[in-house]
């Protein structure tokens, strides 16, 4: 492996090494394709409009059905539930909503409140991602994609759930 700081000056970065190196990396939750039985998972952290606008188009380049998508939201405080799901709206999208383990995950039924003016088909309220992952399975037709996001920590429970990973414990506040 090569090193990325500059033997001859610490101070200064190898920007091709870094950039090199970067590319090679793999995120979990940043638009992981998971397939899981007869369907196909996306994990995505997307969190604002500009990402979910970013998964949008990805989910189009990858082909999938954008109408027959079931869509699982979690969102945290700090970040608006409205401005990230507005850019999925005008899909008619089906949405299950739905609460992390971490400590300032916003609750389903905040996450309702804060989206009532959008008028969207919000499937059910689940009160964790395992209550969630059930009822998309049960729900979701065999051609059809199931997307998981709103943060990378519903990503990461959805990826746990999907590779029987054993959940990671949030022990800060």
């Amino acid at each position: 492996m090569k090193f990325i700081i500059n033997t001859k000056k610490k101070d200064n970065l190898d920007w091709n090494l870094v950039g090199d190196n970067i590319s090679k990396a793999f995120m979990t939750g940043r638009c992981e394709v998971i397939k899981y039985g007869k369907h196909f998972w996306i994990a995505d952290g997307a969190q604002n409009n500009k990402s979910s606008k970013a998964l949008i188009r990805t989910i189009k380049e990858l082909r999938f059905d954008i109408n027959k998508i079931i869509w699982i939201y979690g969102g945290s405080d700090g970040h608006s539930s409205f401005e990230t799901i507005r850019a999925i709206k005008k899909y008619s999208p089906k949405i299950i909503l739905t609460k992390s383990r971490l400590p300032k995950a916003k609750s389903p039924s905040s996450i309702v409140k804060e989206l009532k003016n959008l008028n969207l088909d919000i499937i059910e309220l689940t009160s964790n991602t395992s209550e969630a992952f059930k009822l998309a399975k049960s729900l979701v037709n065999t051609k059809d994609c199931i997307v998981a996001f709103g943060s990378l920590y519903i990503a990461a429970e959805f990826v746990e759930l999907l590779k029987n990973i054993k959940p990671e414990k949030y022990t800060y506040e």
